[in-house]
């Protein structure tokens, strides 16, 4: 009986100090998930500190880049308008009656147009070009523009000899790329049966008709989207000098 009471009791105080342990185990794992989880949301906290830092460096960046940027294009826009009014004051011609601004490129700076005193003078076309500010001499005083198209015409003629020139204007560059001549046939002024002139024509020098050179003027130039036709006695917003310079300055 005492053997029987001694082995009983030696299963309860081993049942007992299993018990015990298994709460010291539970317990340890406890600790070590909260510890776990203390320095996964430590972990966290500092990706998402170094995440806004990374954020907020990346937008000072932007930022100084972006005011870079403005203040480069306001030293461009203050380089063509100095280079256009240095122009007008110490190159432009004596013989001009007046000027005109107009845009025949797709950018913001536009080009002057000299206004010659008479047809024999013409107009020029000032273009401004990388820092330098460049002419070209129109034949008399007609001619045309294709607005924000890059494209003018020259055209006009005098005593049975007429013209249209076409050019276009690229990265600054005005470049003449077409030319048709169309004058007095046999080099005497004679009409048809309905009275109207009859001449010969070319389109680059090459002989054709007169439908023929409508048909290839076209075709380089669509005069139904022309913008200006100043020509002679032009009665369009001519400004002065100071005026022109004015406009300029305050663009």
């Amino acid at each position: 009986m005492g053997i029987i009471m001694a082995a009983i009791m030696c299963m309860g105080l081993t049942a007992c100090g299993s018990s015990n342990d298994n709460k010291s185990a539970d317990a340890a794992n406890t600790v070590q998930t909260s510890t776990s989880a203390q320095k996964a949301a430590e972990t966290t906290a500092a990706q998402t500190q170094q995440t806004t830092k990374e954020a907020v460096t990346q937008a000072q960046t932007t930022e100084a880049t972006t005011q870079a940027a403005v203040l480069e294009t306001t030293q461009v826009s203050d380089e063509w308008k100095d280079a256009y009014i240095d122009y007008l004051n110490n190159n432009s011609s004596s013989r001009n009656i007046g000027y005109d601004l107009i845009y025949l490129d797709n950018n913001n700076i536009p080009e002057i147009i000299e206004i010659g005193d008479c047809e024999a003078t013409g107009c020029r076309v000032v273009v401004y070009n990388s820092g330098s500010v460049e002419s070209t001499q129109l034949r008399r005083l007609g001619y045309s523009y294709i607005e924000r198209d890059g494209l003018l015409c020259n055209d006009g003629g005098h005593m049975g000899y007429y013209f249209d020139i076409v050019y276009s204007l690229k990265n600054g560059e005005l470049t003449m790329i077409d030319e048709g001549i169309y004058q007095d046939k046999d080099g005497v002024a004679q009409t048809d049966a309905s009275g109207e002139y009859i001449y010969d024509y070319t389109w680059n020098g090459n002989p054709v008709s007169k439908e023929e050179y409508k048909a290839m003027l076209n075709s380089v130039y669509d005069t139904s989207k022309t913008k200006a036709k100043p020509g002679y006695g032009y009665n369009g917003s001519i400004m002065s000098k100071a005026q022109v310079i004015e406009a300029i300055q305050n663009m």
